[in-house]
């Protein structure tokens, strides 16, 4: 991997976000203002996204790109405790319909193929991951946010 940044460097950037560290588990960095142009921003520039497990699969499917999903332990684990089993038993994975709104990669042969598959045959998989973000969000999705406000303003009205 190294060989191959160092080959490509001009064209391999790194695009660090400036997430903010509010708590001390993994799941309390949340991203900072900032980094919401720089995602909008990379989901305009990119074909489809690929991780394991994340909500981003969302983000990409609002502007109809696909999301794969890494489906198995990579071979030199860093934390032996984590695996892809115990990311995708999370609550809102469980939430997930059909399992066909993701394209799964189940091993690192896998990757290319099923890349190519999501670039070139993505809609039933990106409508599916909609249906499937119009079930765990209510709609309209843009009134997220005056949504949660009117709800702190609720629980405050209570509280005074």
């Amino acid at each position: 991997m190294i060989k191959c940044w160092k080959k490509y460097k001009e064209l391999i950037v790194p695009v660090a976000p400036k997430w903010e560290q509010v708590g001390g588990n993994w799941n309390s960095i949340l991203p900072k203002q900032e980094d919401l142009g720089l995602q909008v921003n990379t989901i305009l520039h990119t074909k489809a996204v690929v991780n394991l497990g994340s909500s981003m699969v969302f983000d990409f499917a609002i502007f109809d790109k696909p999301c794969l999903f890494m489906n198995y332990d990579v071979e030199r684990k860093k934390d032996i405790n984590w695996s892809f089993e115990k990311v995708y038993n999370f609550v809102h994975f469980r939430s997930m319909p059909t399992g066909k709104e993701v394209f799964w990669i189940n091993s690192k042969v896998e990757i290319g193929a099923k890349l190519e598959a999501a670039l070139e045959n993505a809609e039933k998989t990106v409508a599916a991951a909609n249906d499937w973000f119009e079930k765990i969000n209510l709609s309209p999705a843009e009134k997220a946010s005056e949504r949660i406000w009117e709800a702190i303003d609720k629980i405050a009205a209570k509280c005074t």
